[in-house]
């Protein structure tokens, strides 16, 4: 899959062999993806158009995952609804 190039960019590759994007259903692997994120933010280079999109995309997996957990002050849902999502 191919959007605009974006996955023929060797750093995008590299992220994602080392955290695929994926729904994160752990506190471990959240941990992971904002060790990332924070990485990714504080680049003092220009991002490429790849890190950018991984960026977005594990920010958006992220904050799913903080949602279902009630990390951003919403209700959490039950074990059966989590199911379901």
């Amino acid at each position: 899959m191919c959007f605009d190039g974006v996955s023929q960019d060797a750093r995008y590759q590299e992220l994602v062999s080392e955290f695929p994007l994926m729904s994160i259903h752990d506190d471990h692997s959240y941990r992971t993806a904002i060790e990332i994120l924070d990485r990714l933010f504080i680049l003092d280079k220009k991002r490429t158009r790849g890190e950018l999109e991984y960026f977005r995309a594990l920010a958006r997996i992220a904050f799913r995952y903080e949602q279902s957990t009630g990390m951003c002050g919403q209700p959490q849902q039950n074990v059966e609804e989590k199911a379901i999502a």
